[in-house]
């Protein structure tokens, strides 16, 4: 009997082979009053470990023209002083997941997420008022 010469078409994405993503830190203070919570970080943004970090990615210029009495040059700081501005203005950024496995950027992509503990947000950040969420 002759061997089969036909194969399995190789998957597009396979969790199986998608090592976790380990998501970034929370940038919070106590004196946070908006949390911006995202998804998941970008490829970018892991690889850089900072928050809204691709070149073509808005964040940073649209809050700068929201909030009064911006600088209108904190999105071309180094993200020390971003982070350090943002904060200054009361604001947060965290995500939803603590890890997951993901191929890109897509959320549309995320498998296999873990949830960030949230339960103890309010004690370390006792002004919170609203948690915002950046997406769709």
């Amino acid at each position: 009997m002759a061997a089969s010469t036909t194969s399995t078409p190789a998957l597009a994405f396979s969790p199986a082979s998608t090592p976790p993503l380990n998501a970034l830190p929370p940038l919070l203070s106590p004196q946070t009053r908006l949390l911006i919570l995202g998804s998941f970080p970008g490829v970018a943004s892991l690889k850089a470990q900072q928050y809204y970090s691709h070149t073509q990615n808005q964040f940073w210029r649209i809050l700068e023209a929201l909030l009064p009495g911006s600088r209108r040059d904190v999105y071309q700081s180094c993200y020390e002083k971003r982070s350090k501005w943002l904060l200054s203005h009361h604001l947060g950024l965290w995500d939803v997941y603590a890890s997951c496995e993901r191929t890109g950027s897509l959320d549309s992509n995320i498998r296999n997420p873990v949830v960030n503990d949230f339960s103890a947000l309010k004690t370390f950040c006792p002004l919170l008022e609203a948690v915002a969420h950046n997406g769709a």
